[in-house]
This record gives C-alpha cells, sequence and structure tokens, in this order.
C-alpha cells in the first residue's frame, strides 16, 4: 500500500506542502536543506537561492522517498532562534 501512496504522490501536491509550511513560517532556506536530504547525491540541475544553497526542483525527488519527504516536512516547526541546519537535523531523524 505504501508503494502504492508513493508512486501517487505528485510534485504539485508536494509543492503544495511547501507552500503551507512557508506561510506556517518556516524558512526557504530550510525547505531548501530539506529538499537537498531527499534528492540523490551529485544530482545536476539546482540553482543558488542567494544563502549558499542549491535550490533543487521538487521534481527531482523519486517517487520511492515523497513520502518520506512530506513526513519530514509536516514535522518542520517554525523557531525563529533555532538555525535552519538543526531544524533539519530534527526532522530527518524522526519516522513516521
Amino acid at each position: 500500500m505504501a508503494q502504492q501512496l508513493e508512486e501517487v504522490i505528485t510534485s504539485d501536491a508536494l509543492r503544495t506542502a511547501i507552500r503551507d509550511k512557508v506561510r506556517a513560517g518556516i524558512t526557504r532556506r530550510a525547505i531548501s536543506e530539506l529538499i537537498c536530504r531527499f534528492v540523490p547525491a551529485g544530482t545536476p540541475g539546482g540553482r543558488d537561492d542567494g544563502t549558499g544553497v542549491i535550490r533543487l526542483p521538487v521534481e527531482l525527488i523519486r517517487h520511492d522517498q515523497r513520502a518520506a519527504f512530506l513526513c519530514a516536512v509536516s514535522r518542520l516547526l517554525p523557531e525563529a532562534s533555532s538555525p535552519a541546519q538543526r531544524e533539519i537535523a530534527r526532522v530527518v531523524g524522526f519516522d513516521c
């Protein structure tokens, strides 16, 4: 069942989840770093967002990783005093 779900998670669904989190106060840098963790290493095709983080399109997240990515996105919490790196490290360590 999980495999079937992963095959139908569209790029639009990922972007919607990301937009919701940005509206809730999550930084674009934190989102970019999270995307980078779910895209296979060495994947070309990003652009520098001006903060030193390469922004990669969500289409590069493999289908078998999309459910885990949505889980990680859902666990991001806006914390103005917390650096993006700590936030990402905390999130990626959780299981759904």
